[in-house]
C-alpha cells in the first residue's frame, strides 16, 4: 500500500507536511478547506483549483524514485502481487509496473470521465486537449506543415499523405519554408522595416535574418 510519501522525493509534495505539504500550498486557491478541490460539488462550482493543480501534478512533470522502480523490481521478480496506491502522479505506471498490478484507489491520469456525457476516455485523448486535436479537424486534402524539435500528435502516430515535417529550430524551419517559397526578399525588407520603425526591439537573431547569406552576396 502506498502513500503521498513514495512520491515526495520526487518533488510532489505530500497533503499534510506542515509549510510544504499540499494542503498548506492550497491556500493560494482560496478553498473553503483543502478538501474541496477534490470534490466534484465545488468542481462543478469552480473547476479551476482543480484543473491548475492537475497541470502541476500531470505525467511528464515528474520521475519515478528508487522507490518506485523497487516496486517495478518486486514486480519483475514475481513477487508483486497487488499494488494500492492513494497517488494520482501516476509514478507507478512510468515505473513500469502494469496497469493490471495496479489499484489506483483515488485515480488515475490514465483515464478520463466527461462530467456531463459520462463518456470514458483514455488520458491520452485529452492530453493538452482540446487545443492539441486541431490540426486534426482539416480536410486530408489540406497539407499540414508541423515545425517542431520533434514529430509530436498525429504526425507521430497518424500522419497523412500530404504532412510536411521540418525538424529542428522553429526560427530555421520558418527560413527554409520563406526560402523554399521564393519570399526570402520580401521576408528581409518586411523585418528591415519593422526593425526601423522600432530600433529598440532589435536584437540578434533578426540581424542574422535580414543580412544576406554568403550564397547571396
Amino acid at each position: 500500500m502506498a502513500g503521498a510519501g513514495i512520491s515526495t522525493p520526487s518533488g510532489i509534495p505530500d497533503f499534510r507536511s506542515p509549510g510544504s505539504g499540499l494542503y498548506s500550498n492550497l491556500k493560494q486557491y482560496n478553498l473553503p478547506y483543502p478538501e474541496a478541490i477534490f470534490e466534484l460539488t465545488f468542481f462543478f462550482q469552480n473547476p479551476k483549483p482543480f484543473f491548475t493543480l492537475a497541470k502541476e501534478l500531470y505525467p511528464g512533470n515528474f520521475k519515478p524514485n528508487m522507490t518506485h522502480y523497487f516496486l517495478r523490481l518486486l514486480h519483475d521478480k514475481g513477487l508483486l502481487l497487488r499494488l494500492y496506491t492513494q497517488n494520482i502522479d501516476g509514478l507507478e505506471r512510468v515505473s513500469g509496473i502494469p496497469a493490471s498490478k495496479l489499484v489506483e484507489a483515488h485515480g488515475t491520469f490514465a483515464s478520463a470521465t466527461c462530467t456531463v456525457c459520462l463518456r470514458a476516455c483514455p488520458g491520452e485523448d485529452f492530453w493538452v486537449e482540446p487545443f492539441a486535436s486541431l490540426s486534426e479537424y482539416v480536410r486530408h486534402s489540406v497539407p499540414r506543415v508541423l515545425i517542431n524539435q520533434a514529430v509530436v500528435g498525429t504526425f507521430a502516430w497518424q500522419p497523412r499523405g500530404r504532412d510536411v515535417v521540418q525538424l529542428g529550430d522553429v526560427v530555421h524551419g520558418v527560413e527554409k519554408l520563406v526560402t523554399l517559397l521564393g519570399w526570402t526578399e520580401e521576408m528581409q525588407d518586411l523585418m528591415r522595416r519593422e526593425r526601423e520603425k522600432h530600433p529598440l526591439h532589435q536584437d540578434s537573431t533578426i540581424d542574422s535574418l535580414i543580412k544576406p547569406s554568403s550564397s547571396e552576396s
